[in-house]
Order: structure tokens, then sequence, then C-alpha cells
């Protein structure tokens, strides 16, 4: 488990992606989420958080292990949006998704669910909406983490 964010809760990093925790166990992960916080805001760079994640040049420098399946999982309350000079669109996201291979899932509420559409391909990506019933987002979750593990 790993975790990227954008924005981040630091305002030097508005508008970009940062990793803020490598790949590591589950514990390590659930601290890392607890310390962050969810205060702020700003310039949501979701497009580009995807577009880096499954670049295969890896610019955020995650640790993926070689040959492991590469999932990433998106919570955001926000339409798709781009920051980099090239912007990323729906488009150019959609053709990195199937280029990589990655499985991609985005959690958003059900206003922005069709905006995201045109960014997911069909068997790369999946939308979820995100509910305040928490038993409902851990059978998401779960439903997530049974599609992707390895049998």
């Amino acid at each position: 488990w790993g975790l990227a964010v954008a924005p981040d809760p630091d305002p030097y990093y508005d508008a970009k992606v940062r990793l803020y925790s490598d790949l590591n166990t589950a514990a390590v992960f659930a601290t890392a989420m607890q310390n962050m916080g969810a205060n702020g805001g700003g310039q949501e760079p979701t497009l580009d958080a995807i577009q880096m994640l499954v670049d295969p040049t890896n610019p955020l420098n995650v640790s993926w292990r070689a040959n492991s399946r590469h999932v990433v999982v998106m919570f955001t309350d926000e339409n798709p949006q781009s920051y980099t000079t090239v912007p990323n669109t729906a488009l150019t996201v959609f053709a990195a998704i199937q280029a990589a291979g990655v499985r991609v899932y985005v959690f958003t509420d059900s206003y922005q669910a069709s905006v995201w559409q045109p960014a997911l391909p069909s068997g790369w990506g999946q939308l979820k909406v995100l509910t305040s019933v928490a038993s409902v987002m851990e059978a998401e979750l779960n439903t997530v983490v049974q599609e992707v593990s390895c049998h």
C-alpha cells in the first residue's frame, strides 16, 4: 500500500502530485493516512496523479515490485483536473491506463461519476460511488482487494 496525494496538505505542493508514503505494509499505510489529515484544499491534479502513477518511467519513484500488478485507487470529490504544462485530458489518461495495463478505481460522488467515465477504459478502470456509510465503503474496498488479489 502506498499513498500519493493531489493536492498535498502542504501548500508548497498545491497543484502537484507527491508520493506521500511509498509502498509498504497496510499498517504503515494506515499510519500515513492518520498522520496526513484532511485539512486544506486547492488545485487538485487528479488526472496528473493517475498519469504519473501509470507512467512506465515512474516519475514519482514508487517502489513497484518487478512483475507486480499495479493498481491505483483514487478518492476524489472533484472533476478530473490537470495542471501540467501540456494538460492531461481524459483521453490521454485513458490511453496511458490501457498502455500500462494498470487497474484504476476512482471513488467519486455520484455527480462526478459521468465526468470521470471517459478517463477509465473498460476492463482497466472502474467507477465507485463515495458514500458516508462506512460499511458500504468497506464492502466496496474489499471488492477492489478481491478483484486484484493474486490467487
